[in-house]
């Protein structure tokens, strides 16, 4: 399966010996021998929990929900704000997609999605709606029909005194909305 997940179809004839190969090589480049251990079936790297992105996004994350549900926004803000500086690029974008790799990846990026529109919500709560334009202008733009950004957005705007923009938002969103529907595409 792991060759089926490097390689894919143009695997090479003797995976079994290009694999060992990898593992021998991958052994000399770890810290130490026993992070990289056979078992049943593959490998198993093991890792510390703080050594990956998506462990450390993915903890930072949890604990900035809860500092937020416990009303400490300002916590919250930072702690947001730190889990989301640990993006540098799409989940996985130097690896070939694969169905290994794919759900993964997904559901990297909708958390990372899901991070942003707590933020914005705790910033909102904390009245910065001029500080936090900037940014879901840009996120609109890259996610049209994430409607929660949309509104985020159009609060953000009428909340900082541009209640034309707002309206100018809320038009151009209908108009997506109603060309998504007359054409027939989903979400």
């Amino acid at each position: 399966m792991l060759a089926e997940a490097l390689w894919g179809p143009a695997a090479p004839r003797r995976t079994g010996n290009s694999m060992q190969i990898h593992v021998h090589r991958l052994r000399q480049i770890l810290d130490s021998p026993d992070r990289l251990i056979l078992v049943s079936g593959g490998y198993l790297l093991k890792v510390d929990p703080d050594e990956l992105d998506a462990d450390m996004f993915s903890r930072l994350h949890a604990e900035a929900r809860r500092t937020a549900e416990a009303g400490d926004l300002e916590l919250a803000i930072a702690q947001f704000r730190e889990a989301l500086a640990l993006w540098r690029d799409a989940p996985y974008a130097d690896i070939d997609e694969t169905e290994v790799v794919a759900p993964e990846a997904k559901r990297l990026s909708e958390s990372r999605l899901v991070a942003y529109e707590e933020l914005f919500d705790a910033e909102l709560a904390r009245g910065r709606a001029r500080e936090i334009v900037p940014e879901l202008t840009e996120l609109v733009a890259e996610y049209p029909s994430r409607e929660r950004f949309i509104g985020q957005q159009m609060l953000a705007l009428y909340r900082s005194g541009r209640r034309t923009r707002a309206e100018v938002a809320y038009r151009a969103a209908r108009q997506r909305l109603r060309s998504r529907i007359a054409g027939g595409t989903g979400p």
